[in-house]
């Protein structure tokens, strides 16, 4: 893969080619756009809710951490930054909370400091930030995570 080059022409040509993008898409009419729409199996389910810049951005930055893992090119949740995780699993934890069949139970971290309740509690499961990550994001199954009582099933996340 090429890698990027983070300079000023590079830049340009991005905006070269976001411009050929968008003049390309102006000239289409709507049945062209509707078209896709008509094809079998195609859906158009849409997620609710307003999609805020932060939230934008909160997007932008969960795909390529997870998507990186998702390639098994050795990358794993471990090697997110933690920053990078913070939000990734807050956004996790975020859209698991609204799941209408998320089982009850309640996160902590490696050190015990409770961070996610779900359905008013249930059966703890503890353990490192990057691994609850793994885990609520269907990367892992959960083995490395502490759960007396078993882990709860999640729901499909995203």
């Amino acid at each position: 893969m090429k890698e990027i080059d983070p300079t000023p022409a590079v830049f340009r040509e991005l905006g070269r080619a976001a411009e050929r993008l968008l003049t390309a898409a102006a000239t289409l009419s709507d049945a062209a756009v509707a078209a896709p729409s008509r094809l079998p199996g195609w859906t158009r389910a849409q997620r609710p809710g307003t999609c805020t810049p932060r939230r934008i951005l909160v997007i932008r930055l969960r795909e390529p951490v997870l998507h990186l893992v998702d390639l098994d090119v050795g990358h794993e949740v471990a090697d997110i930054p933690a920053a990078a995780v913070g939000i990734v699993l807050d956004d996790a934890v975020g859209s698991h909370a609204e799941a209408e069949k998320m089982p009850a139970c309640t996160l902590t971290d490696a050190e015990g400091v409770e961070f996610a309740r779900f359905g008013g509690g249930g059966p703890v499961v503890r353990g490192a930030r990057t691994e609850l990550l793994a885990w609520l994001s269907g990367r892992d199954d959960g083995a490395r995570l502490d759960a007396p009582d078993g882990l709860p099933v999640l729901p499909p996340w995203i």
